[in-house]
């Protein structure tokens, strides 16, 4: 995984390289800017890469180690975090903006000859490497991100057939174009109180690098959203009327317990460690991380993050590790709330010897430790989190407020799908529209234990989306209108099925029964009629107990993958950068 870093780091020096080389050939471009072409460079790139995190939603730990390491930051991904929401990089329509070092490529290209491209041969490549290395170091497919990259990737390359087009057009005219608009909003334009990303001075590029008495200060405490603001937020989510009534309550009672405080009255004793229990995809995490910001508001946390992990964060491999990491996810949630989706993964299934009952048993006292600035919201599926409950006499005293989040109807999908739609800058047609509501009503009726709800309409918006631009790219002179506008014909009409993942499990597992009722009924024994009769369920969780060889079949359906994975890694960062131009040999 270092050598994406290594790869990131070169192809990131190479775009420097450039822009120092174009700021000598031509220092009058540069100078509207109020900085050279290599610090606008350094914030051009590193605005792509943060409007790629605001779409894949990846804060990981190895997303920001990324870019930390390739632009010689100090971000946490809370910080990142702050930063994207601040900036709005789609709300501002960043794709549709031209980098202005894309701009002084250009420039220098015609400056030579109308034919010649070397400059932009050189940059362009960058901020595609920089897209894909990013995304492969984090190990992160998100097929929304991907086709964002390649949206943006192509709008750059459209832009410079478009220059090309625009010069063959007055060929009668001067060599040399005119000065390129230079109107790339800075990071520091869009958000000046952030600290700054300019490179001017790198030491103090972030945070925990300002040093009292210089120009740049520490950020500005990020201030409480109000609680109207905060509720209006939970109000406008699709759906879910039940869980705004239950948070609703739990609010007011946490108002007229602070107004009591306030007068020295007595205290109400109110437990503010919740269960969420549903389906995938319902707004459990979105719910989660508006109370965080509501508790926060009301003065009960001091903070008001939101700390989101599973079993693989709590639990160690070897004795002893188990505490210390649980403690240490703790420690990073004070102030806020801790987000444990599949908690009954602690401890389903699992003898008293398995680390998820040391990760329980850390995590209790924890709770009671911090217990005036922690709050724990476990989630996951309702009957095996009833189980986790009753794994430890210690839970159950602590989590006695469950709020259920149920399944969107199918108008509430389709909702969903066309504020999708909308917030990506595109909207259905009038027989799209209609289709997609019979999909959805569909899809709902028929839903099983692989209906994922939210997470199901963003996979076919995201399917939606492939679609549309596999039809366009065929196409020439496209217009807003068609770039915009997603027909019938870009519905997968097959959704429904293709959200069903074969479980080669219970596949395997299917196939022994039928063999052995097979043989049953040549050696003419009587059919057991209450096997027979069992249902899916049943049959899941036989299978998941037997010791048959279903655990092979997992570990090769998981070994393919990981080979593509890794082959299709291998692909997008082999490729090589090409060359700087001719003429600055000594200095690349």
């Amino acid at each position: 995984m270092n050598n994406y870093i290594e790869m990131a780091k070169q192809a990131y020096r190479v775009g420097e390289q450039l822009a120092d080389q174009i700021d000598r050939e031509d220092p009058s471009f540069s100078k509207p800017l109020g900085r050279s072409l290599k610090d606008q460079y350094r914030l051009e790139l590193f605005s792509y890469m943060l409007y790629l995190i605001e779409t894949s939603k990846d804060f990981s730990k190895d997303r920001i180690h990324f870019l930390n390491e390739v632009f010689g930051y100090n971000y946490s991904p809370e910080d990142i975090e702050e930063l994207i929401n601040r900036l709005k990089l789609h709300d501002n329509h960043f794709a549709n903006m031209i980098p202005v070092i894309v701009k002084g490529a250009y420039r220098a290209d015609r400056a030579i000859s109308p034919s010649y491209n070397g400059h932009i041969d050189v940059i362009l490549p960058v901020f595609q490497k920089m897209g894909d290395l990013a995304a492969a170091y984090a190990n992160n497919a998100d097929v929304l991100e991907e086709v964002d990259r390649k949206i943006y990737n192509m709008a750059l390359v459209t832009w410079i057939r478009s220059q090309k087009d625009k010069s063959r057009a007055s060929s009668n005219k001067a060599p040399v174009p005119p000065m390129p608009d230079l109107s790339f909003p800075s990071l520091d334009e869009l958000n000046p109180d952030f600290p700054s990303l300019t490179g001017e001075n790198s030491a103090n590029a972030n945070p925990a690098a300002v040093q009292p008495g210089t120009d740049q200060s520490e950020p500005k405490e990020e201030p409480k959203e109000s609680l109207e603001d905060l509720m209006a937020q939970l109000n406008e989510l699709t759906g879910l009327k039940s869980v705004k009534d239950d948070v609703t309550s739990l609010t007011n009672l946490l108002k007229i317990r602070k107004i009591r405080k306030e007068r020295n009255m007595k205290d109400i004793p109110v437990s503010m460690h919740l269960v969420f229990t549903g389906n995938p995809g319902t707004g459990k995490t979105t719910v989660a991380r508006l109370l965080a910001k509501i508790y926060h508001s009301l003065g009960a946390l001091s903070k008001g993050q939101l700390v989101e992990v599973d079993r693989s964060e709590l639990v160690g491999g070897y004795v002893g590790q188990t505490a210390i990491k649980t403690q240490e996810v703790t420690n990073s949630a004070l102030g806020g709330v801790l987000f444990i989706d599949e908690a009954y993964s602690l401890t389903a299934g699992k003898d008293k010897q398995d680390f998820g009952y040391e990760a329980v048993d850390t995590l209790l006292v924890e709770m009671e430790n911090h217990r005036d600035d922690l709050v724990v919201i476990v989630a996951g599926y309702p009957e095996p989190m009833k189980e986790f409950l009753n794994s430890n006499p210690g839970l159950k005293s602590r989590f006695n407020k469950f709020i259920f989040f149920p399944d969107y109807t199918p108008e509430e999908l389709f909702d969903i799908f066309d504020g999708m739609c909308k917030k990506g800058g595109y909207r259905l047609s009038e027989g799209a529209a209609h289709k997609a509501k019979e999909i959805f009503t569909d899809l709902f009726e028929h839903r099983d234990e692989n209906f994922a709800n939210g997470r199901s309409v963003r996979n076919f918006f995201e399917k939606v989306m492939i679609n549309q631009a596999n039809r366009l790219a065929a196409l020439d002179d496209l217009s807003d209108e068609q770039l915009e506008t997603l027909e019938e014909q870009d519905l997968p009409l097959d959704f429904g099925q293709s959200e069903k993942e074969e479980d080669p499990i219970l596949e395997a597992t299917n196939a022994y029964r039928a063999s052995l009722k097979e043989l049953s009924r040549l050696a003419g024994e009587p059919e057991d009629k209450s096997e027979s009769d069992a249902d899916d369920s049943t049959l899941e969780q036989e299978a998941a107990s037997e010791p048959t060889d279903a655990s092979v079949i997992n570990d090769l359906v998981q070994d393919e993958k990981s080979d593509e994975k890794t082959d299709e890694h291998s692909d997008s960062a082999a490729d090589t950068l090409p060359a700087l131009p001719k003429g600055d040999e000594d200095h690349a």
